[in-house]
């Protein structure tokens, strides 16, 4: 079934397998430290993959919340301010019970 709704999407998403690419997120909550593999990418943003097994960090994000996060690749690593846009529930698929928290890259201080 396709989608024939209208695209809400500034720009088109490029989606990613996890663990294929060796890319992640990476920031602490408190004394803990959480590593998260990406979903998917756009230019202005991404979105992570939020296993069960961590879902603990959800209770402590909320859309619109800032977040600073460390983006890790082979080849290096930036820090990089973000700004939550969703929390979704995975409802079918290879990740079915895990979630997708969309993050908007934020282009300076607010």
């Amino acid at each position: 079934m396709e989608y024939k709704g209208k695209e809400r999407r500034g720009h088109p998403r490029t989606y990613v397998e996890p663990y294929d690419t060796g890319t992640y997120l990476e920031f602490r909550q408190g004394s803990k430290s959480y590593r998260f593999n990406l979903l998917d990418t756009s230019p202005e943003g991404m979105g992570m993959l939020v296993r069960m097994e961590t879902a603990e960090v959800l209770n402590n994000m909320g859309i619109g919340d800032h977040i600073r996060m460390e983006y890790k690749t082979a080849e290096a690593s930036m820090v990089m301010d973000f700004e939550v846009r969703h929390i979704s529930r995975i409802v079918r698929g290879r990740y079915k019970g895990h979630h997708q928290v969309g993050l908007s890259l934020m282009s300076g201080p607010k």
